[in-house]
């Protein structure tokens, strides 16, 4: 979009930015002089620079992650922005360190995937045992992804999958099971390595 000299131009297509983001975004968030509101800026990034035209020609750059702790502080968090996103985000980014799953009414540490997701651990992390998530994935979406990351839930199961899903590099440890595929779930996957759960490393029903 071109951001005319003209005070009414400028109006018009600051409206018609405006739709794009929304329509974008999937929900409405406010573009003022150039500004987005708090809740946006760490999903958009914007850049402007003068043309021949004398008119402002600005960039829109779409930020499809939420990084864990510096966008969001818990990973409940991030994947509740990913579910309000309605599609527009698609990947949670998880830093160094211990990510505690908030544990649900009914006493387990279960984060619910009810959406397409992808999980995944840092790349500048090369170590993945220091990007550990305290507590299991309860997956009933199809198209969620995990990987490059290490799961411990002393609570119950590492990974439990309702519906089909990938899971790659991952480490998963002192948990009930490893990994539990049910209701015919094909859970694919590839260099996982399990260890110290108390049942058994991979098992389905």
């Amino acid at each position: 979009y071109f951001f005319a000299e003209s005070k009414k131009k400028n109006r018009w297509l600051k409206k018609r930015f405006q739709r794009l983001i929304n329509s974008i975004l999937g929900k409405n968030c406010s573009f003022t002089n150039g500004c987005l509101s708090e809740d946006w800026k760490g999903l958009l990034t914007m850049d402007s620079t003068r043309c021949h035209t004398n008119s402002m020609l600005v960039f829109l750059s779409i930020q499809l992650s939420v990084r864990v702790p510096e966008d969001c502080k818990t990973i409940n968090e991030a994947y509740a922005r990913i579910e309000q996103s309605n599609g527009a985000l698609t990947t949670i980014v998880l830093g160094p360190g211990d990510h505690v799953v908030k544990r649900s009414n009914d006493g387990k540490n279960y984060l619910k995937i009810k959406c397409p997701v992808n999980i995944v651990g840092s790349r500048d992390v090369l170590d993945k045992s220091k990007i550990v998530v305290k507590g299991g994935f309860m997956i009933t979406a199809n198209g969620v992804h995990v990987e490059h990351l290490t799961i411990c839930n002393n609570s119950g199961d590492g990974v439990v999958g309702y519906s089909s899903c990938t899971l790659t590099d991952l480490m998963i440890d002192q948990c009930g099971n490893g990994v539990f595929a049910k209701n015919s779930a094909v859970l694919n996957c590839t260099n996982i390595m399990v260890s110290k759960c108390r049942y058994s490393g991979v098992c389905a029903s």
